[in-house]
């Protein structure tokens, strides 16, 4: 299996990573892997601005979905497309 980049730690919960994602409507943000917490760049991680989706429409605050079953994880080069590699941990 091919480990995916990550940004960060999830913050408050001390386990799982945050991961670029691309949403319903092809952009990319970024959940944490473990309770599918949304921020909408690297720079909000661990701040208030972040959402917490869920259903029916499992909006996001710039009007996108994270419906599950249509998004994915981002690739390395998908991250560097949009320059945020180095925001990636180490």
């Amino acid at each position: 299996m091919v480990s995916l980049p990550y940004f960060a730690e999830c913050p408050d919960i001390g386990q799982g990573v945050v991961r670029a994602m691309i949403d319903t409507e092809g952009r990319m943000i970024l959940m944490c892997d473990e309770d599918g917490t949304v921020w909408l760049h690297p720079d909000d991680i661990g701040t208030d601005r972040f959402a917490q989706p869920s259903g029916p429409d499992w909006s996001l605050p710039n009007g996108d979905h994270v419906l599950p079953g249509t998004t994915r994880w981002a690739t390395l080069e998908e991250i560097g497309s949009v320059g945020w590699t180095s925001y990636l941990s180490s």
